[in-house]
């Protein structure tokens, strides 16, 4: 059975309070399966491309679905809010020996955006936040052919574990 340890809960905790403008309604959202039991949304669907993953998970009402970040099964502007916490940190490093790293990267920058819908929000809480491989430095980078850009891009520092590193970025889509 899955058991948050306390990162897991201030993390998700920090998901909950940070990532959502006053004015967002509540409409479907994707998030990891680890975060999506408490996103503020109506319709939440969890993905992990992990079957165990998934089904140890607790029943609730997300829905959960196996799928890769790279490819996701959903049709494009499906989605009003993206919530990350963790993948894109674990592509970012499991990535840092590959010789088609920044390909791979920019086709995941380009999947997440496609299935947002225009000024929908990507929220990524990442533990690298400000090292060489936070996240935010490839999701920034000018779009791939087919993808546009962010209107929008905050990021907020929270907690005070690991010199400083969480951060909360939110980007939304042109």
């Amino acid at each position: 059975m899955f058991r948050p340890d306390p990162v897991h809960l201030s993390l998700t905790w920090a998901a909950s309070r940070l990532w959502r403008p006053a004015r967002l309604p509540a409409l479907p959202a994707l998030a990891s399966a680890s975060s999506a039991r408490c996103l503020p949304v109506g319709l939440v669907i969890g993905v992990d491309v992990s079957l165990p993953a998934l089904r140890g998970r607790p029943a609730g009402p997300t829905a959960l679905v196996a799928a890769d970040a790279a490819a996701l099964p959903f049709r494009s502007g499906t989605f009003d809010a993206v919530v990350d916490k963790g993948t894109l940190d674990w592509l970012a490093l499991s990535l840092l020996v590959s010789d088609d790293r920044d390909d791979r990267l920019g086709g995941l920058r380009k999947e997440l955006w496609r299935v947002l819908r225009p000024g929908g929000r990507l929220v990524v809480l990442t533990g690298l936040g400000g090292t060489s491989e936070d996240p935010l430095r490839f999701l920034r980078a000018p779009p791939a052919e087919g993808a546009g850009g962010w209107s929008a891009i905050k990021s907020r520092k929270f907690g005070g574990g690991m010199g400083g590193n969480y951060r909360c970025h939110r980007l939304v889509r042109a």
